[in-house]
């Protein structure tokens, strides 16, 4: 073998060996940009439980679409439900959504339902849970389906500040001591 026969021969074996070490990186680099796209396309529907911004004891039920694609076919099983209202119509299964499902859920899309008022009946509602199964597809027709359990005493020690942390609730708060300011003032007038 001549010592041109010998770099042709390490010359095509790195070219080979290239070629391999390219086809798996060109592979893994699909297979990334494909669970990307699968990604942008896949709903997430999510519900929990939310306080009331200006009073703690109101519990409100969220349900949100926090995917990046749209959800078909929403429906709801409630498989155990609140047990704290006075009445059968008020139950939280005949609520809009749950009873009804919804067709089309976009992304960032929410609903909330009031609850509850923890302020009546506190020790059995903090006790009371609601497990929901959710059923939903892709545009895709891909099915999905998650059972969430919500329990009330996950909110139990929460409470809101005063003055509140967030922007819209300082406005409220601010506005509410200028109104207390003025009527005082008007009372010595």
């Amino acid at each position: 073998m001549t010592r041109f026969e010998l770099y042709t021969l390490i010359f095509s074996a790195l070219v080979a060996i290239s070629t391999v070490v390219s086809l798996i990186l060109n592979s893994k680099l699909t297979r990334e940009a494909r669970l990307t796209r699968e990604h942008k396309d896949s709903p997430d529907i999510n519900v929990y439980l939310k306080r009331a911004e200006a009073d703690p004891s109101f519990i409100f039920v969220v349900f949100e679409n926090i995917g990046l694609g749209y959800a078909k076919n929403v429906k709801f099983t409630i498989i155990q439900d609140f047990n704290c209202y006075h009445h059968q119509t008020l139950n939280f299964s005949n609520k809009g959504i749950i009873k009804y499902g919804k067709d089309n859920f976009a992304p960032s899309q929410k609903f909330e339902y009031f609850l509850t008022n923890l302020s009546d009946d506190y020790k059995n509602k903090i006790e009371e849970k609601i497990i929901i199964e959710v059923f939903y597809e892709n545009i895709f027709k891909r099915k999905y389906t998650k059972t969430l359990n919500l329990e009330l005493k996950e909110l139990a020690g929460q409470s809101i500040l005063k003055p509140p942390a967030d922007y819209i609730g300082r406005i409220a708060y601010e506005l509410n001591e200028i109104k207390l300011i003025l009527e005082k003032i008007q009372k010595k007038q």
